[in-house]
């Protein structure tokens, strides 16, 4: 028998169900006994009792269906999350690391005069040269100078897949001013999917710089010497050094030469390809031992003359003493031929019997000054004292005079020679 309560199945001759407690329905039969119900139990419990196994094994697919979607979910939730890092990072990383704020951190470097930065902005495709190092580099601009900035703004002239161009102008306390700058993509990656943007060396140097220097001077920009050999110019008496690239800004240039003290100077490299730049004229002034060798040799070879003129000798007894050049332009006979005609002459009774020559002092002078004076010649300023002795009508007298001349030696096959002397 089942209970009409809870629907639990009895044993026959049960008053109370042993589930639930309550009494088991009993019904009169035809024949006026009791009867206790033995049907199926009913239909109301069936159903209801196969509506809670039904919402039981849902409950249980809902709960399977939840476990195996939960990893799907927080895939697609990752998924999307890592899409809007990407979107974010591809709008917001080109602004911050780009070629723009590249540019603009140069710029700010060299204003500011931090040098050893501003050249880890720039671009090598190969090692640089001792010309290029990073020590070159602060050496020209310190010399050069930074111009400092109260505001800077950047703007974009031209662009192209590998190049960028632009313009920076600045306010500095003396106006105005602007730069280009030019930014090249390396090839290479930063921050695994960024092009890396360098500053191409076009912005701070230039190629192709020639410096013509005295043909017999060699040349030292910053202490170094030149990559390639001179070529001779003999038109312009010169020898011409070409530099591969150079940085922009101040140089100095150092012009050696034999028996010749350093010439010094300084040398702008502007921002423009195959410039050329002549130090040709630099004057080379001999060293102080030179200086001094060069006046006692003046003494002995003039006091020579002397003697020989006033002897009146003929001019090969003196011609040693003259450049080959002066001697074949008839200088240097020219020269002995006035100072023999100033010499003792015994038909007419007068003359210079002899010289003395004191307090000589000489000074070394630009060439120009001298129009006969050759690459590599020494003019000077030659300051001396002479006293005279000379016959007047029978009388000797003496007289002392304070003369100035210009004198320009020349060197051959070691020796120097007079060239003029005025």
């Amino acid at each position: 028998m089942y209970c009409e309560q809870c629907g639990k199945f009895n044993e026959e001759g049960t008053n109370y169900c042993s589930s639930c407690g309550s009494p088991l329905i009993k019904m009169q039969t035809g024949d006026g006994k009791e009867s206790k119900i033995t049907e199926d139990p009913p239909v109301e419990k069936k159903h209801e009792e196969a509506t809670s196994e039904e919402l039981k094994a849902l409950e249980r697919e809902l709960h399977q269906l939840n476990r195996s979607s939960r990893p799907r979910i927080a895939f697609s939730a990752a998924v999307l999350v890592l899409i809007a890092v990407v979107i974010l990072l591809a709008v917001q990383v080109p602004k911050r690391y780009g070629p723009e704020q590249d540019a603009r951190g140069f710029e700010i470097a060299m204003l500011s005069g931090n040098w050893s930065e501003a050249y880890g902005y720039l671009f090598f495709e190969e090692e640089p040269s001792t010309y290029l190092s990073a020590e070159m580099f602060e050496t020209v601009r310190e010399r050069t100078g930074a111009d400092g900035f109260r505001s800077l703004s950047l703007e974009e002239i031209s662009s192209t897949a590998d190049k960028k161009i632009y313009s920076a102008v600045y306010e500095t306390s003396e106006g105005t001013k602007n730069n280009t700058i030019t930014m090249v993509r390396t090839g290479n990656k930063k921050l695994l999917f960024l092009n890396e943007w360098k500053v191409d060396l076009s912005t701070v140097s230039a190629s192709g710089i020639s410096i013509a220097v005295p043909s017999e001077a060699d040349i030292l920009l910053n202490g170094l010497s030149p990559e390639s050999e001179g070529v001779e110019n003999l038109q312009e008496q010169s020898t011409v050094y070409t530099f591969d690239r150079l940085f922009t800004g101040v140089w100095t240039a150092e012009l050696n030469a034999e028996n010749r003290a350093a010439y010094y100077t300084d040398v702008e490299i502007a921002a423009e390809d195959n410039a050329f730049v002549s130090l040709a004229g630099a004057e080379l002034y001999p060293d102080q031992e030179l200086m001094d060798a060069i006046l006692a040799q003046f003494v002995s070879d003039y006091q020579a003359i002397l003697e020989n003129s006033v002897n009146r000798q003929d001019f090969s007894a003196v011609e040693q003493y003259f450049a080959e050049a002066a001697i074949a332009e008839g200088r240097a006979q020219n020269m002995y031929a006035n100072a023999c005609s100033q010499a003792y002459d015994p038909e007419t009774g007068s003359g210079i019997l002899r010289y003395e020559l004191s307090d000589i002092t000489a000074s070394f002078v630009s060439t120009v000054r001298s129009g006969y004076a050759e690459p590599g010649d020494l003019v000077m300023e030659i300051q001396s004292v002479m006293t005279y002795s000379y016959l007047d009508e029978g009388m000797e007298k003496s007289d002392t005079q304070t003369s100035v001349g210009l004198l320009c030696y020349h060197q051959e096959n070691g020796q120097w020679k007079i060239q003029s002397f005025s």
